[in-house]
């Protein structure tokens, strides 16, 4: 982890009621109690670990340095829609097909794809093509197959592409499909109350246990983007102002 990242981190943590010791940039055992307490109020994995989902709830929590990445105070997040499915949902995880670009793949294609895999479905819960269209995966009422180990409580949208010509991966997404996977993410995020919007990648083992999986420890490039850059400034909530001034009102003068 970058220690200007961590300082971030120790100084939301320190607002937030959690002593992380000196606001220093290193990962000692103060900042590991700290981080341990965040996650336990806050019903998160207590593992002292700052991953996508902790550090999701870090930056939409009211303790985030103001004008710190990744966050935009001024963001007024949509209307809430109405909250659906029978399963609590709290992180999106965006993935690419790993397929060549510019060509389309349909829904059939990449469930026949899953079933060859040994899935008893398409993994994903929403596939977003070329074009911007989307085509509805497994219901987002059952757990995905989509991040081993995180299918548990997560949505698993996917675009279609991620691949050059050569086969190595590449952010391949059409203007089409960034609009589409940004309103996606909003509608997502309103409809659920997500905590975390997080690629593939962004999951895989934290193996030198600095609590930032970093490049060198991705299991897959997958989605061929930075998600939290992009996206994570969806997850601020605007506080509603608390108006502290009294109502004046008029003397009667006898009028209607």
């Amino acid at each position: 982890m970058a220690d200007s990242n961590l300082k971030l981190i120790q100084e939301c943590l320190k607002k937030l009621g959690f002593d992380p010791g000196p606001i220093d940039g290193v990962m000692g055992k103060q900042t590991r109690l700290a981080i341990r307490g965040f996650q336990g109020k806050h019903g998160l994995k207590v593992d002292g670990i700052v991953g996508p989902v902790t550090l999701g709830a870090l930056m939409a929590s009211k303790g985030w340095p103001k004008g710190a990445p990744l966050v935009k105070p001024d963001y007024q997040p949509p209307a809430p829609l109405p909250r659906r499915g029978k399963r609590p949902v709290h992180t999106l995880v965006w993935h690419c097909t790993a397929t060549p670009e510019g060509r389309e793949f349909t829904r059939a294609q990449i469930k026949a794809m899953h079933l060859e895999r040994g899935f008893n479905d398409i993994g994903y819960h929403k596939l977003i093509h070329l074009d911007g269209s989307v085509s509805e995966g497994r219901s987002e009422d059952l757990d995905g197959a989509h991040v081993s180990g995180h299918n548990l409580n997560t949505l698993g949208y996917s675009y279609v592409g991620g691949l050059d010509a050569a086969g190595k991966p590449k952010d391949t997404r059409t203007a089409k499909q960034k609009t589409t996977m940004i309103r996606l993410t909003k509608e997502a995020i309103a409809r659920y109350a997500l905590r975390n919007v997080t690629g593939h990648r962004d999951l895989s083992p934290d193996k030198d246990h600095d609590g930032v999986v970093e490049p060198f420890e991705w299991v897959k490039i997958c989605p061929c983007f930075s998600v939290g850059p992009e996206y994570g400034h969806l997850l601020a909530r605007k506080k509603p102002r608390k108006s502290i001034r009294k109502r004046k009102t008029r003397k009667s003068t006898g009028d209607c």
